[in-house]
């Protein structure tokens, strides 16, 4: 009797911390989806930095008005996510 109670007493304990991991988990994934506007993503960043490379290398002049303006978004866009980034920290993280 007092192993089947120390095994479901373990059980239960299991079940617990990872019902609180499972939780937390869903937290900071739900804070992580708020730190990015559609725009700020970087991988939407990525996306658009490697179509303005392909521009770029095919062009035999140097980058148009437009073409700057868009890197220097992707560049302002990227700021502001690191900014937020690196304030972001999942439980348990290092620093």
């Amino acid at each position: 009797m007092a192993r089947s109670a120390a095994l479901a007493e373990a059980a239960q304990a299991a079940r617990k911390r990872l019902e609180d991991a499972r939780d937390q988990a869903a937290r900071a994934l739900a804070e992580m989806e708020k730190l990015a506007a559609p725009d700020e993503r970087p991988d939407r960043v990525n996306a658009v930095l490697t179509s303005l490379a392909r521009d770029l290398e095919g062009a035999d002049s140097p980058p148009t008005d437009p073409q700057r303006a868009v890197l220097q978004r992707c560049h302002e866009a990227l700021n502001r996510y690191e900014s937020r980034w690196k304030a972001f920290r999942m439980p348990n993280q290092e620093p």
